[in-house]
This record gives structure tokens, C-alpha cells and sequence, in this order.
């Protein structure tokens, strides 16, 4: 019984926020992609970061939706290129639990031959509920646009300064009493 529920609970886990990046982006250029009997010049960038993480993963996805992809120019292929415009994610605390919502625009262009085909500006955004301790986890230190603490509220805002405050100045009361004596 064990071995039939395990699946369902993988299913059931949140995605990484560099994930969430991943399926906007896949959105996005799925949007663009009208001819699916062309193949498609698309190369990952070449230095680690960021666009090369979503850069495999949306060459990934491509290959799962029976996409040819090639790496260099031929005469019959669409070549597709991208840029990320912006990238955000944003945390917003609801009655315990956290809402993340990962926002990405880019800019996608479509060639033929060399031949600018279509180019668009795509916005698109996950929304999902995650756990304080969920949210820790799916963070990707690694890259600042998949890092997010959630917002503080006026109270956190507030007491840490006052704490502080009063336990500084007990302190120095404190060495200031004692040395007198």
C-alpha cells in the first residue's frame, strides 16, 4: 500500500521556484511555437546561471512535446530565441500559510532563415500555497530571482527594534550599576 501512495504524494509536493520559472517560461514559448513539423535551432547558454538553468529546462520540455531540436543552423528549421524581460517571486502570508507567486516576461522570437518570423513580449505567473518550512526549502540560493523571505508584518516590524532596544539599554544599566558598586 505503501508503494501505490508514494507516488501520489510526490505529486502532491510543491515545485521549486526555479521550476515554477521553468513551466512560465515553457508556457511562453509554447505560446509562440505555432509549426510543430520544423525543427528548432536552440542552443542553452553556455555560462552557468540562471538562463541556462531555465535554458535546459525549457529544452527539456521541448523534447517532450516531440519537438526536434538542433543546435546549429540548417535551412529547414525555426530558430527561437528568448529573453527574460523580468523575473520576480513574491510571498504573501494568509492565515498561516504562504502564497508564492512567480511572475516571468519575456520576450520570444521566432526566425526562418534568418527571417524574424514573430516576436513577442509573454507575461505569465504560478500561483501556489506552501508551508513556512516549504518555503524555505524550494528556495534556490543559488539565484537571487528564486529567493523570497516572506513579509514581515508591522509587529515583527515593530518589536525586534523595541527588543532590541530594551535589552541593549538593560545591559548597559546592568554594567553601569555593577561598576558603581
Amino acid at each position: 500500500m505503501v508503494s501505490i501512495l508514494a507516488p501520489i504524494s510526490l505529486l502532491a509536493q510543491p515545485k521549486p521556484t526555479l521550476e515554477q520559472y521553468a513551466d512560465c517560461l515553457s508556457e511562453c514559448v509554447m505560446q509562440e511555437l505555432t509549426d510543430t513539423t520544423l525543427p528548432i535551432i536552440f542552443a542553452p547558454e553556455k555560462h552557468n546561471g540562471f538562463k541556462r538553468e531555465l535554458d535546459l529546462r525549457l529544452q527539456s520540455a521541448l523534447l517532450e512535446n516531440r519537438f526536434v531540436i538542433r543546435e546549429l543552423s540548417s535551412e529547414q528549421a525555426q530558430e527561437l530565441r528568448y529573453e527574460i524581460q523580468s523575473a520576480s517571486v513574491s510571498v504573501e502570508e494568509r492565515s498561516g500559510q504562504f502564497v508564492r507567486t512567480v511572475s516571468l516576461m519575456v520576450f520570444v522570437k521566432r526566425l526562418l532563415n534568418s527571417e524574424l518570423k514573430s516576436a513577442k513580449s509573454i507575461t505569465t505567473q504560478k500561483q501556489d500555497t506552501l508551508s513556512q518550512s516549504d518555503l524555505e526549502r524550494l528556495n534556490d540560493s543559488r539565484y537571487p530571482e528564486t529567493t523570497v523571505a516572506p513579509r514581515r508584518t508591522w509587529l515583527d516590524k515593530a518589536l525586534v527594534p523595541t527588543l532590541t532596544t530594551l535589552s541593549l539599554g538593560i545591559i548597559v544599566y546592568l554594567f553601569f550599576s555593577v561598576r558603581s558598586n
